[in-house]
């Protein structure tokens, strides 16, 4: 399996921030891809210090379908933004690695 390696500014930030977009997409989304994104989570530290992550095709898979299902939906546009931008660039990082 082939992985991406994407620049996290605040893991912290995008740790908290996905753990909300989960909850609010994984009931959109096959059983694969919610492992997949705890799998990512999991790896995730709880640091505010810059990190280089490594994102392995299933998880890469399983957080752009967490992104559609999740920017679809009203929390995304009443999330702080900090919380926001922290996914947004990680979306756009994985997007454009694809």
């Amino acid at each position: 399996m082939e992985s991406v390696s994407v620049k996290v500014l605040n893991p912290f930030a995008l740790k908290e921030s996905l753990l909300v977009a989960l909850e609010v997409a994984w009931p959109d989304m096959d059983r694969e891809a919610v492992s997949a994104v705890r799998s990512f989570l999991s790896q995730v530290p709880s640091s505010v210090r810059p990190a280089e992550m490594a994102v392995g095709q299933a998880e890469r898979e399983g957080l752009l379908a967490c992104s559609a299902y999740f920017q679809r939906s009203r929390t995304w546009h009443w999330m702080r933004e900090d919380l926001v931008q922290a996914l947004y660039d990680l979306f756009v990082e994985l997007k454009r690695k694809g």
